[in-house]
């Protein structure tokens, strides 16, 4: 039992050695290759690991995709899209949202109000220092609007940087990860390649936190492992 417990720090021991040369090669890689990981040639699914990551090759190199990161991706840039275009398709809110602000407030949004307007949200005047809000973008329409303003307002009374268009998006990223495909779910192949459709073979995206959604892997690199 004394030589199994040796042998079992060994290999604790290599695996902490392996750990810290893979750490190393991977920020060396992300530095290097994430930005252009632009795929132009077909990729051949191999399958899916740990219920959360899509493995593909090409011959030559192996390419790892974090399931939930590229879909959440895939939905932010969908609900972007929507929201910024100006026929974008909207909802009446069943009662409208009213709500009265400071002298401040109001100049900080009165400014604003032709970007919250082109956003898709039907806001106006309503009164002295009163918005009245009646129609949402169909993709917000679950937003807690009321919320969204009261962060608007803190980002103005504690003089953030935060935009109203950068809170909004910020909605917009919550709403496509609660919405992705989640790590442990089990897809189809099927799926698998609708998913690497939609990316259209560019890995080297982010999703909208900031993480990669995909890793390369070259033939030379599993050698040296």
């Amino acid at each position: 039992s004394i030589i199994h417990l040796n042998e079992e720090s060994n290999d604790d021991d290599i695996f902490k050695e392996n750990k810290l040369y893979l750490e190393k090669l991977e920020k060396e890689k992300q530095e290097n290759q994430q930005q252009s990981l632009k795929i132009e040639t077909d990729l051949y699914l191999i399958g899916q690991a740990l219920n959360t990551f899509l493995i593909f090759e090409d011959g030559e190199n192996l390419y790892l995709i974090d399931q939930h990161a590229a879909h959440e991706r895939i939905l932010f840039d969908k609900f972007n899209e929507s929201v910024s275009k100006a026929d974008v398709i909207k909802q009446p809110l069943l009662i409208p949202y009213v709500f009265t602000v400071n002298s401040t407030e109001y100049d900080f949004l009165i400014e604003r109000i032709g970007a919250l307007q082109s956003m898709g949200i039907d806001i106006e005047e309503f009164g002295t220092n009163t918005f009245k809000v009646s129609e949402l973008p169909v993709i917000l329409a679950d937003m807690s609007f009321d919320k969204f303003t009261k962060d608007v307002l803190a980002e103005l009374n504690s003089l953030k940087s935060l935009t109203i268009t950068s809170l909004l998006m910020e909605k917009l990223a919550q709403k496509a990860c609660k919405a992705a495909i989640k790590s442990g779910d089990k897809m189809t192949d099927d799926e698998i390649k609708v998913l690497l459709k939609l990316l259209k073979g560019n890995l080297g995206l982010k999703c909208p936190h900031g993480r990669p959604i995909a890793v390369k892997i070259t033939r030379s690199e599993i050698d040296k492992w």
